[in-house]
């Protein structure tokens, strides 16, 4: 009974659907508000489809207008779809070009998921070793290791000042000695 809206700004498009038990409704008009509005650039809510729960309504690039829980709840059956493209888009252009369509998709998703990759590689390791504004993995696990190192040397004098305010108790206990 609730309809979602997906306003894809630079196509001046939007689309409402109405999930229900057999599927999802998809109309290109709706006389009433929608119950949540999805906006944004295409690209953009694809990622927002493909990413966590959540992860994708609050990057700015995806806004979201009215119920929040119903655009996550509708992000994760986003997720769960499993659509073939290509089989969609022969029916426009043909086979061969919807493989090569598909084809091109596939690698561009490699490309950039690599190039993704070797960005952050190359930032940490510039940040880890040109400005040594990060520490390196090795660096962290020795801070670490001296941290833990710390805590037992504390508890264990905590231990030995308890046992010698023990004794010192037994021993004025014991000689009548009033302590102060």
């Amino acid at each position: 009974g609730k309809v979602i809206s997906v306003e894809l700004r630079g196509l001046e498009l939007t689309l409402y659907m109405l999930p229900d038990a057999e599927g999802i409704q998809l109309m290109s008009h709706f006389d009433n508000t929608a119950d949540t509005t999805l906006s944004g650039a295409p690209f953009a809510l694809l990622r927002m489809a493909n990413s966590k729960p959540g992860e994708g309504l609050f990057t700015g690039d995806v806004e979201i207008h009215g119920d929040v829980e119903l655009g996550q709840h509708f992000q994760r059956i986003l997720n769960g779809l499993d659509i073939d493209w290509e089989e969609h888009l022969s029916h426009l252009s043909g086979d061969i070009i919807a493989h090569q369509a598909g084809t091109l998709a596939r690698n561009l998703k490699a490309w950039g998921t690599q190039a993704a990759d070797n960005l952050s590689l190359d930032i940490t390791e510039y940040l880890q070793q040109e400005t040594h504004t990060l520490p390196t993995a090795t660096e962290v696990e020795g801070f670490l290791t001296e941290i833990d190192e710390l805590r037992m040397s504390a508890d264990r004098l905590q231990a030995r000042v308890h046992r010698l305010l023990q004794q010192v108790k037994i021993r004025t206990e014991s000689t009548g000695e009033r302590t102060s």
